[in-house]
């Protein structure tokens, strides 16, 4: 960040791309086993508030779920 002045984590920041990398490195593999834990299964819908990065959209339409996603600024 060289503004100084913004939210720390902005999405708009070039070192987003970056840190999404790594939070789905991270998260993802359990947040896959609570949504599979939760019995969402193919035909449902459901919608990802405050995606952030698309792993988690990705992962669940090749998983023949549907969850589009929204991140609010």
């Amino acid at each position: 960040m060289t503004d100084g002045g913004g939210y720390l984590l902005d999405n708009q920041q070039p070192e987003a791309g970056a840190r999404f990398t790594a939070l789905e490195a991270l998260f993802d593999p359990s947040t896959f086993r609570h949504i599979d834990a939760l019995g969402i299964r193919a035909g449902w819908r459901c919608w990802e508030v405050g995606a952030g990065g698309t792993s988690v959209p990705a992962w669940s339409s090749s998983t023949s779920r549907s969850a589009p996603a929204l991140s609010p600024r």
